[in-house]
């Protein structure tokens, strides 16, 4: 109920951050951040563009956290638009893997979104060391911020009674 009622109440805003270009070397302690926000709010769309089929993104809300790759989306056959995480690009001949992740309804929280990516270091399957770094082309992050909760909660218990 409240998503659907965002248009008519004040207090948040719709923001969207671009992933930048980045490359990320092989390992656990190399994680690169995308995004990382105190507040309160809705998760609305991730989309994540890479060379990696191996890499991993790591989505944390509040206390839930994901951990999905290109690779593991394609082996669910999750490869089509669907609610939750998808594949829309696995093309091995290029390089180019594309991960998003659309809950629906958007997903609320409050407290913690983070969102990073870190690049294999073994394969898989075979279990070989991985050496060449993850590069991300590009990508976007968007997402509501209550900004002012007051006002939020104000304009909401306005509509909820019909005022």
């Amino acid at each position: 109920m409240l998503w659907e009622s965002l248009p008519l109440v004040d207090g948040w805003d719709y923001l969207k951050k671009d992933v930048k270009r980045m490359v990320v070397q092989p390992g656990l302690a190399n994680e690169a951040e995308i995004l990382s926000r105190v507040m309160n709010g809705w998760g609305v769309n991730i989309t994540v563009l890479m060379d990696s089929p191996y890499a991993t993104l790591k989505v944390k809300e509040d206390y839930v956290e994901y951990e999905i790759s290109p690779y593991v989306l394609w082996l669910t056959g999750l490869h089509r638009e669907y609610p939750g995480f998808w594949l829309s690009r696995f093309d091995p001949t290029n390089s180019l893997y594309q991960i998003n992740y659309h809950p629906n309804p958007p997903y609320c929280f409050h407290g913690v979104l983070e969102i990073h990516l870190m690049a294999a270091d073994t394969h898989p399957v075979t279990g070989a060391p991985i050496t060449t770094p993850c590069i991300v082309s590009g990508g976007q992050v968007v997402y509501v911020e209550i900004t002012d909760d007051e006002l939020f909660r104000k304009t909401f218990l306005k509509l909820v009674k019909g005022e």
